[in-house]
């Protein structure tokens, strides 16, 4: 009876709760005054009914705060089940006292699961590591679908109690894993794959499975690379894009990419800049794209590489087999390699080819002319067909309610003359990315030196 009864108080509480508590200038909404001290410098209070908090930039006393807000079973942060503090110089300590306080809710109506946990671009190491994995093996975070740890240092050590979280919980709801810019190692590597593939997936229960895997600039060689790919691509897992820039894949890594496109069908965003690929590997994973069954990838990212003519010529040739089967890769990224005139010639008569199909081949940063250049750019704004949207990423039950449209109805759109000409879909600028998604890599193009990992329009939604 005890629990039927709380279980009815929850459910009532659930419906009088609001969707999102708007707690700094990075927040979702209007500014909430009474979130912090008057210099706007120290935050005192969570609205009791909030259910999403997010605060970004406030420096290392907001996750002691926070902690102490949800540390205690009273009335502020009980229904929080979203929590989001990028760039706040958490440190391992303080990192851990937040995730155990998400941990330790369970007097709060039976406890509550967690369901989008970002700690991004702070300093939790393999200390806060260590609570995360705590939280995902426990009730209150079985139900997590986004966990966003990028650019946090974390070691072997953190990423085998991340794997070993959830192993244990089965990892079941996990749509999106940020782990990018850390100390992964090879070993690390290793453990997270054995995760991935054990996750458990409930189809009859309309839940799916990994969506979106971010493992980039962690100091992988071709072992890691090999061990996540095999995960991936043989395990329950459907990624739709996966990034696994700036770790040195060689030829082990390169012919364990070829093996996942043979297999994988899911895979639609595939990135592999900073990745060490020379002319061999570039052959191969050119070859497993010809050699592929129809799929769905339609981005491919191999720049900032080696690959030189030879290899080039060996893409566009894939390129046009693709074309040639109903594929629909519409974007090639060769910035920053090793390709001259010759590449670019080849290029440029595959994107003629398959002009159907292919909208964009980058090749700036390497040494061909400006006159090739032009005419590849050229080919491509000639595409009339419509570019594929990032993999589209379901809003939280939070914030689906929340963008429900209004009772008021929405003037009809105006008439069309079937008899006029329709405006073709002109492709983004050179250099453009789709709005409101991470760039993921980047550098300077002077230097081409310079890595850094851009932030998405909305952070939480990796």
């Amino acid at each position: 009876m005890g629990r039927k009864l709380r279980l009815g108080v929850a459910l009532l509480f659930s419906v009088l709760v609001s969707d999102v508590c708007a707690l700094g200038p990075v927040g979702c909404g209007h500014y909430s005054r009474d979130v912090f001290d008057k210099d706007k410098s120290h935050l005192i209070h969570i609205p009791e009914r909030c259910k999403e908090v997010r605060l970004a930039g406030h420096g290392g006393t907001v996750g002691d705060r926070v902690a102490e807000l949800l540390d205690h079973p009273g009335s502020q942060g009980r229904f929080v089940d979203s929590l989001s503090l990028p760039s706040n110089s958490i440190d391992g300590k303080t990192g851990r006292r937040v995730v155990n306080a998400l941990r330790g809710r369970d007097s709060y109506f039976g406890g509550v699961q967690m369901h989008r946990l970002d700690l991004s671009d702070n300093d939790v190491r393999d200390e806060g590591a260590l609570g995360v994995g705590e939280l995902l093996s426990h009730k209150n975070g079985k139900k997590l679908t986004h966990l966003d740890l990028r650019g946090n240092n974390i070691g072997r050590e953190g990423i085998a109690a991340i794997a070993k979280g959830l192993t244990e919980s089965g990892a079941a709801h996990l749509r999106h894993l940020n782990l990018a810019v850390n100390d992964m190692s090879d070993q690390g590597a290793v453990n997270l794959a054995a995760a991935l593939a054990s996750q458990k997936v409930h189809r009859d229960k309309g839940v799916r499975p990994l969506h979106c895997l971010h493992i980039s600039a962690n100091g992988l060689s071709g072992v890691g690379v090999e061990a996540i790919l095999n995960a991936v691509c043989s395990g329950p897992t459907e990624v739709d894009r996966l990034d696994l820039g700036g770790n040195m894949a060689e030829l082990r890594g390169a012919r364990a990419i070829a093996a996942c496109l043979q297999t994988v069908r899911t895979l639609r965003w595939l990135e592999l800049p900073h990745t060490n690929l020379e002319e061999e590997e570039g052959m191969v994973v050119a070859e497993a794209i010809r050699r592929a069954p129809r799929g769905n990838l339609t981005h491919l990212d191999l720049s900032f590489n080696k690959l030189n003519d030879e290899a080039a010529i060996e893409l566009a040739g894939a390129l046009q087999d693709v074309n040639s089967r109903g594929g629909t890769i519409v974007e090639l990224n060769l910035r920053h390699n090793q390709i001259t005139d010759v590449g670019g010639k080849a290029l440029d008569e595959a994107a003629e080819a398959v002009r159907d199909r292919v909208v964009r081949i980058n090749i700036e940063g390497n040494a061909v002319s400006q006159e090739w250049k032009d005419k590849i750019h050229d080919a491509a704004a000639k595409k009339v067909v419509s570019i594929p949207s990032p993999p589209a990423i379901p809003p939280s039950p939070s914030r689906r309610a929340a963008a429900a449209p209004a009772t008021r109805k929405e003037p009809p759109p105006p008439a069309t003359d079937i008899g006029a000409p329709q405006q073709a879909n002109v492709p983004a600028a050179e250099g453009d990315e789709p709005a409101g998604y991470d760039v993921g890599y980047d550098a300077d193009a002077e230097s081409g030196d310079a890595y850094e990992y851009a932030d998405e329009g909305t952070r939480d939604e990796l």
